[in-house]
């Protein structure tokens, strides 16, 4: 059954969200001591409990019989004392016990009467071994020892309060006692609350002063006894009561006035032992936390924090006030009206409220981190004051709480109980113990967050508190786990309770980055239970999210086998892409690509490698032609599978980024960045060798690629063009893939295999419809040979590469201006002029200009045009040609003005500019008069100014 209910708690991840807060106190109750306190003739017997205290060995109850009923903590009633004390003392009305006792003081026990009588008993013989008949006139309403365990202080209801001082005999052990009057009761009034401060786990300045607070009707003191009798009150120290509290004012009727009395709580000084905490990877060493000794003040709603610290004394201090100590004071308000208040261990404080219930309060964030009710424990109380506003009684819930052996006593009218503040790591076991996992789970992330409140126990430090969690969370998880698989469940198949619990495992560690325990620890948990399956399947999207980019080389050989099995060959892909490449398996990554033939993965692991990037590009430009079939006739076109095509493609995209000097679809350069100039000679050299063994054809690389993608392979050489450190002739080494062909060199290889030579002598059948008829087939289309003519006539331009007079007049009158290929569209009209227009100021160095002008007008490239006439000078024709264009005919009128301001011109030039404005008189005011007119006054007015000069 603890196991079903471990696995249906998968069914509501979200269980600990819908429960509410966890709870932080295990209440316990004391079932035979209740069960005393609550029968009827027991009542009658011994009374009403009163109060109560805690001892090492005892818990004591005072009744209202005047008797104390001694319990050891198995709850055995051991020792009733009182019975041979005379009734008219009256009912117990306070009980306590020396701290740190030790020999005959452990057995001590002191009762205050409510006839003001003082007794001191011996628990273990239940006699009587001192009496004080007068210690106070009226009722002792607290009594409380100090540090040293034999002095006393005492008050009663009316604000008297004395110092006792108890010494036994050395021989005889009886036990003397002595008393001085501290406070008379009509400078203070009424002693409302009293505690001492204990001595905590560490020295602290507070040891020696003996400190101690009361709270009067007006405010809270803080005085010291010191190791002697002299009284010192502090100095500066202003505790005034909280507003709408009791007060001593008959005028204040006006005001809500509370029912409760003032409580007080010191936290003694505390430090924390360094320890060590186990955490995954190793063992953590946890430093020390030392607190300033602490004073709770609950008064009304509202807590005031005094902290007690260390101050240097003065020479001129005032002997009667305290020194070497300063305060700091803070407060806290709640919603209710608080009866009583406790420290629960150094970094807790439990109140109850007149609503009945008991809160934890985080002294530290100032916030109630749970609430719970205690009406059924009816807890006791004493209505010693009237409050004068309201003639109400003013409770003081004074002696039903202890504090002791890090609990909380609660003593009911028939019930005591006790409180326990669960550590961080408590409030998980209790949940574990439950079989709630999910929640446990749920709740340690929280912790490990930080925004969980109850994290009582947990280091201050976030870096030390989420290595403690993290331990606790994956041992939690890890058993969380086993049991499952292990045990099948009812509720769910063993399927689907292995994939929930799988997410689970993988959700958490991967939060917690403990990857190591994920696959060292849990993973082997799902291989035992044969769900290794659904362990990779919710890994998987993770992988693929790169929430994890390293994998032991057993994870990723059963990640990749699942892909391979569901047909997931994309999603292998990916997540090799996903990897930290350092932390890869390098060889068995690589040969796992190409048994599935992830061609692209492999070219990207050897970039980013960066060993050998020639050595993948080898191996598979194998595979690329690996099943190719040999052509008898070379001249014909090659065949490409589509597997082919996609392979080639991705070589040429590699070869393109590593000529760029980046690694394969990868922004990373290549590094040292004078490999890539060394790395060009090498790919040149690769793709440009003449002959390679079983290759009847010439170029076979180049070919290949080429015949897949011609534009592609031209882009992917533009770094080779246009680089200035490649040469363009001559000087390049040689590589082992032999000479590194220059720009002049492959620029005649791409020429070689690309154009078919019979349109050299038959330009006009280039692009013809026809020309499939007229001419035989050839291995690369019009289409591929007119995107290396563009190629050939780019870099030509850039004075990159030479070509033959032949080949220029082809790229020209055989493509650039062929009518057939014009017909492409204005698009391609304008991309040839612009292209023709780059090469002319290198036509004109070396060809005819005539030849050229006559190609150009017959194509209707006017501003090619217009350029040859302004090179021959021949002003009236540029003009002509500049108007017909209709987008640039606007231009005409700052062609005249430029070319009159060209100082290079002649006088004769620029008559004959002049004179060509007049010759297209009609043409020029057509497109734009005013401007005619305008350029026509300039013109006229230039001259008459020369003429005069």
């Amino acid at each position: 059954m603890a196991e079903t209910a471990a696995v249906s708690a998968l069914e509501a991840p979200a269980a600990a969200e819908q429960s509410g807060m966890v709870s932080v106190l295990d209440c316990a109750k004391f079932v035979r001591v209740s069960a005393f306190l609550g029968l009827e003739s027991n009542r009658r017997e011994v009374g009403l409990p009163t109060c109560i205290a805690v001892a090492n060995q005892n818990i004591l109850i005072g009744t209202s019989h005047g008797l104390v009923l001694v319990f050891d903590h198995t709850e055995n009633l051991r020792l009733i004392i009182g019975r041979n004390l005379v009734y008219e003392y009256g009912p117990v009305t306070a009980v306590d016990t020396p701290p740190f006792a030790e020999g005959p003081r452990e057995t001590w026990l002191l009762c205050g009467y409510q006839g003001g009588q003082v007794v001191l008993w011996d628990v273990l013989t239940g006699k009587a071994l001192k009496v004080i008949t007068d210690a106070h006139s009226h009722s002792v309403a607290f009594l409380r020892f100090l540090n040293d365990g034999v002095r006393v202080l005492s008050a009663d209801i009316l604000g008297v309060m004395r110092l006792h001082i108890f010494t036994t005999a050395m021989f005889f052990g009886h036990v003397s006692a002595e008393r001085i009057l501290v406070l008379n009761g009509k400078q203070t009034g009424s002693v409302l609350a009293l505690e001492p401060l204990r001595v905590g786990n560490t020295a602290h300045v507070t040891d020696a002063l003996n400190l101690f607070a009361f709270s009067t009707t007006k405010r809270t003191h803080i005085m010291g006894l010191g190791d002697g009798l002299t009284l010192r009150m502090c100095e500066n120290l202003k505790l005034l009561r909280p507003q709408g509290t009791v007060t001593d004012s008959v005028s204040a009727a006006t005001v809500a006035q509370p029912s409760a009395l003032p409580r007080l709580s010191w936290r003694p000084a505390h430090v924390s032992e360094p320890r060590t905490t186990p955490a995954y990877g190793g063992v953590r060493q946890l430093g020390r936390e030392l607190l300033d000794p602490v004073l709770a003040i609950a008064w009304g709603c509202t807590i005031t924090f005094v902290t007690v610290r260390n101050c240097p004394s003065k020479k001129n201090d005032n002997p009667a006030r305290l020194s070497g100590v300063d305060f700091k004071v803070g407060e806290y308000s709640t919603n209710a009206e608080i009866t009583n208040i406790a420290w629960l261990g150094p970094h807790a404080i439990v109140f109850t409220t007149m609503s009945d219930d008991i809160r934890v309060l985080d002294p530290i964030t100032m916030a109630e981190i749970q609430t719970t009710g205690i009406k059924h424990m009816e807890l006791i109380y004493s209505a010693r004051l009237m409050n004068p506003a309201t003639q109400n009684p003013q409770i003081s819930f004074e002696n039903c709480i202890r504090y002791a052996h890090s609990r909380l006593y609660l003593l009911g009218l028939g019930s005591l109980h006790t409180v326990q503040l669960l550590s961080w790591d408590g409030c998980i076991e209790s949940l574990v113990a439950k079989n709630r996992y999910a929640e446990a789970l749920s709740l340690a992330l929280d912790f490990y967050e930080g925004r969980n409140k109850c994290a009582i126990g947990l280091p201050k430090d976030l870096r030390e508190s989420r290595t403690v969690v993290a331990s606790k969370l994956l041992a939690v998880l890890q058993q969380f786990a086993r049991m499952t698989l292990q045990v099948p469940s009812e509720a769910q198949s063993p399927r689907r309770a292995s994939i929930s619990v799988a997410n689970l495992c993988i959700q958490y560690c991967l939060k917690l980055d403990a990857s190591d325990i994920l696959f060292g620890e849990l993973f082997p948990l799902f291989e035992c239970a044969g769900a290794a399956g659904q362990f990779v399947s919710q890994l998987l999207p993770q992988l693929l999210d790169g929430a994890v980019v390293a994998l032991p080389d057993h994870i990723f050989g059963a990640v990749s086998d699942y892909c391979v099995a569901h047909g997931q060959a994309s999603s292998l892909e990916r997540l090799i892409r996903n990897m930290a490449f350092e932390k890869l398996n390098f060889q068995q990554v690589v040969s796992l690509c190409h048994a599935h033939r992830l061609y692209s993965t492999v070219l990207y692991l050897n970039a980013r490698r960066m060993a050998d990037l020639i050595a993948p590009l080898c191996e598979l430009f194998n595979v690329f032609v690996g099943t190719r079939q040999q052509q008898h006739d070379l001249t014909l076109p090659w065949t490409s599978t589509p597997e082919q095509e996609s392979l080639g493609k991705l070589l040429i995209q590699y070869i393109g980024d590593c000529l760029i000097g980046v690694v394969f679809q990868h922004s990373m350069p290549i590094t040292p960045p004078s490999r890539v100039h060394s790395l060009r000679w090498e790919l040149c050299a690769f793709m440009f060798a003449r002959n390679i063994p079983e290759e009847a054809r010439e170029y076979p690389r180049l070919f290949y690629l080429l015949s897949v993608d011609t534009a592609a392979v031209l882009h992917a050489l533009y770094p080779v063009f246009e680089t200035p450190s490649f040469a363009p002739k001559g000087s390049l080494p040689t590589t082992r893939y032999g000479f590194a062909p220059d720009r002049q060199q492959m620029s005649h290889v791409l020429t070689c295999l690309v154009l078919d030579r019979q349109v050299f002598e038959t330009p006009t059948l280039f692009t013809s419809p026809s020309s499939a008829r007229i001419r035989p087939p050839w291995r690369f289309t019009d289409q591929q040979q007119s995107v290396l003519l563009l190629f050939l006539a780019k870099y030509y331009a850039k004075h990159s590469i030479d070509l033959t007079d032949e080949l220029v007049h082809f790229v020209i009158s055989g493509y650039l201006c062929n009518q057939l290929v014009l017909r492409g569209g204005a698009q391609v009209r304008q991309d040839h002029e612009q292209i023709l227009l780059s090469m002319l100021p290198r036509l004109l160095e070396s060809n005819e200009p005539h030849s050229i002008l006559i190609t150009a007008e017959g194509a209707g490239f006017f501003a090619v045009a217009e350029r040859i006439h302004l090179h021959l000078h021949e002003f009236t024709k540029a003009m002509t040609d500049c108007t017909k264009s209709p987008d640039n005919q606007h231009r005409v009128f700052d062609l005249v003005r430029q070319l009159l301001a060209d100082q290079r011109l002649d006088g004769k030039d620029k008559t004959d500019i002049r004179s060509a404005v007049i010759a297209n008189l009609v043409t020029l005011t057509k497109i734009d008069a005013t401007k005619h007119n305008t350029i026509h006054k300039e013109t006229s007015a230039q001259t008459k100014l020369e003429r005069k000069t």
